[in-house]
């Protein structure tokens, strides 16, 4: 009987089975290794997994990192224990795996991408750069698997396209460490993110432009003054969903902390950039906001949208709107917003704003006007609102 463990994976995942530290490593086709300790490696380098349509693959999976050159592997590898030095590309292919556990990852180039059917498992792993190295690198996954557990990634980012990936307790910092996801059609793979941590001022945290979406109990900071690492933990298994989930999250100090819109164009200073044309739905749930340029932003033509029990402190724009025109009806809704100029500031209709809870803004607490005729599909009902210069400033608007 064999003393394999079965990876917890997304639903639709392949059965793979990956050893932990000390554990037997079963076989698939092609074979696999073990390797401890340290491989020291050249000049620069890249780590990159693709399968490059008609080339052909070398045979079988080297037993370590190779001094240069570039790394096919079609079979179950597995590096743990040490310091490894990556010096070229690195290919994994449609059958093949690479898992690594316990270990420091250095590299001096482009980054992982792992294509097709292959998989890429890391746990308890630092992947940085070399001192020699470039300033940033990426993972990209492409029709493909990754599951990364208490990692910490040093400007590091990660592309995946139509495949799945999910993240839980993991460490973003850098400048250029964050995540991007993309599709070109399929709807049931996505990207999780489960208490991850992120540092991000040049680029957004996250930029989701397609696919299925989950951001869950994770913290995004502007300052390193106000970084707070991961705690370890395995997080809740969440099944795909079409859509994009955002819940429970903590945002301070950002510019923007979510952006939703059917544009490319991005402040940079943006934690969360959802490109809604690519997605069925969004639903913004129970995060808190301190500090920010403006908690969530609309812009655009966007799909069903859900904004609720949001907690806003202290930011400049707590929900702003403009040229939004959807058929779909937005729901703004139990949201609590204190301090900062405006709590809602709008420029469009067919939103429904019920139930909230504005105070002490040095403004309105609803600031705006309709961009449609006398403003059809504006609901503004049951709110409270106090301390305020004004409680609500509005144009266009039939009340």
């Amino acid at each position: 009987m064999s003393h394999g463990i079965r990876e917890n994976r997304l639903p639709g995942s392949p059965d793979i089975f990956h050893s932990l530290p000390g554990e037997t490593l079963i076989r698939r086709a092609g074979h696999y290794c073990s390797v401890t300790g340290s491989i020291i490696g050249r000049g620069w380098a890249v780590l990159v997994v693709a399968l490059t349509v008609g080339q052909a693959i070398p045979p079988s999976a080297a037993e370590a990192p190779p001094a240069f050159g570039v790394w096919y592997i079609d079979g179950d590898v597995t590096l743990q224990n040490g310091t490894f030095y990556i010096n070229d590309i690195v290919q994994i292919n449609a059958s093949g795996s690479l898992a690594i556990y316990n270990a420091l990852l250095v590299f001096n180039a482009s980054g992982i991408h792992v294509n097709v059917f292959g998989r890429l498992v890391m746990a308890d792993t630092k992947v940085m750069l070399a001192d020699n190295g470039y300033p940033a690198t990426y993972i990209a996954i492409d029709y493909a698997v990754g599951d990364f557990r208490r990692c910490s990634f040093d400007n590091v980012s990660f592309s995946v396209r139509d495949g799945e990936a999910r993240f839980t307790s993991c460490n973003f910092k850098g400048n250029r460490a964050g995540l991007y996801q993309d599709t070109y059609g399929s709807a049931t793979y996505g990207l999780v993110i489960n208490n991850c941590t992120f540092l991000g001022t040049s680029y957004p945290c996250i930029y989701s432009s397609g696919g299925n979406l989950a951001v869950l109990g994770s913290r995004f900071f502007h300052d390193a003054s106000d970084w707070v690492d991961s705690v370890s933990q395995e997080g809740t298994v969440e099944a795909p969903q079409e859509g994009a989930r955002v819940m429970e999250n903590q945002f301070i100090g950002p510019n923007i902390g979510i952006y939703l819109g059917d544009s490319a164009i991005y402040n940079t200073q943006t934690s969360i950039l959802i490109r809604m044309a690519g997605q069925t739905s969004q639903n913004i749930r129970n995060n808190t906001f301190t500090r920010t340029g403006c908690g969530v932003c609309l812009f655009g033509h966007p799909s069903s949208v859900e904004i609720t029990g949001n907690q806003l402190q202290n930011c400049g724009q707590g929900i702003y709107t403009t040229h939004y025109y959807s058929s779909p009806e937005v729901i703004v809704s139990e949201n609590t917003i204190d301090g900062g100029e405006n709590g809602v500031q709008f420029y469009s209709g067919n939103i429904n704003f019920a139930n909230n809870t504005i105070s002490n803004c040095t403004n309105s607490g609803f600031y705006g006007s309709a961009n449609t005729a006398g403003g059809q599909g504006l609901v503004i009902r049951d709110n409270r609102i106090s301390g305020c210069l004004f409680g609500a400033y509005l144009s266009n608007v039939i009340c």
